[in-house]
């Protein structure tokens, strides 16, 4: 599992190293910023609920022989498109084909409620701050819900489920240059000696979801959609030890939403929405599951899959 994560982090940190000759245009720079915080907001959301979706609709009551309860890992990405991230790319002289891939990487756990048909679940991302080729990672992601049983699939019927849950998300990637890059409007120059670039993505999501699911043999496919609001936050910004801004810092601050003297970034919070629908299967091998999952954001194309294992009574 760990080295599944160190290559879906290697990819979100290779897509944006810039190339020692720097875009020199303020407009590129200022647009890709603008660009990245105001379209990347729409796919956290998505990627705020990934990690929490198991193939059984209802696992069943705690109360019972046996108790219904289990824990498990999962790993693997979503993405935002790769028309959000690419000008920003391009402005820091570096180069992006197809999109950005967001890692996904969690414990999980369910427990059976009593009395009323119910179950609770939990994740909590187990992705600790991480130094990888020269980049400075972070990534969060937990979040819980509790879904209610509308049948619990005995003996021929499916299972279906109707839930509400909470999650957040947050990421941040940091990669620090030994180039010095320059950016001009044509009346003054921004010269950023060894910039870090950071990126900083957070989301806290309301979902309510419906799930149906069916166990056939060693296997149980199933299918869900959610439903998604919350507030989304992306920030883009460089910095330096030694910036100099040409014309006096308050000069830049027409370009950017924030500009000190260690840096400039630009932020944008939203209060969003977002439709997930997602499916797959588990292979059930006694006690223990494998679960295979892909997901899909309706309203802004994002996409994403995921695998994991648990151990479920």
């Amino acid at each position: 599992m760990k080295k599944h994560i160190a290559l879906v982090l290697g990819a979100l940190t290779l897509a944006f190293a810039p190339a020692v000759n720097a875009a020199n245009n303020i407009t590129d720079l200022t647009g890709g910023l603008n660009t990245f915080v105001n379209d990347a907001t729409g796919s956290l959301p998505f990627a705020a609920a990934a990690g929490l979706d198991w193939s059984d609709a209802y696992i069943g009551s705690i109360v019972g022989v046996p108790p219904h309860f289990g824990l498990g890992i999962v790993a693997g990405a979503t993405t935002i498109p790769g028309k959000t991230v690419k000008p920003l790319v391009e402005a820091l002289g570096g180069s992006l084909s197809g999109d950005l891939p967001i890692p996904l990487a969690a414990v999980n756990a369910r427990i059976g409620g009593f009395l009323l048909p119910f179950d609770v679940g939990l994740k909590v991302s187990v992705v600790p701050p991480l130094s990888l080729n020269g980049y400075d990672l972070t990534y969060a992601n937990y979040g819980f819900d509790v879904r209610y049983a509308l049948l619990d699939g005995e003996p021929l019927l499916p299972a279906i489920s109707v839930g509400a849950g909470v999650d957040y998300f947050a990421s941040t990637v940091k990669a620090t240059y030994g180039s010095t890059i320059s950016y001009s409007d044509g009346t003054n120059t921004l010269t950023v000696p060894a910039p870090e670039a950071t990126l900083s993505l957070s989301s806290l999501v309301f979902e309510a979801k419906a799930q149906v699911s069916k166990s056939l043999l060693i296997l149980t496919p199933y299918f869900g959609v959610s439903a998604l609001v919350g507030s989304s936050t992306a920030k883009a910004g460089v910095g330096s030890n030694n910036i100099t801004y040409g014309g006096g810092q308050a000069y830049w601050n027409q370009y950017f939403s924030g500009t000190t003297a260690a840096g400039f970034n630009t932020e944008k919070s939203v209060t969003n929405f977002g439709l997930k629908v997602y499916g797959g299967t588990s292979i059930n091998i006694v006690v223990v599951k494998f679960d295979l999952q892909g997901m899909y954001s309706l309203l802004d194309g994002s996409y994403g899959g995921s695998v994991g294992a648990r151990f479920q009574l």
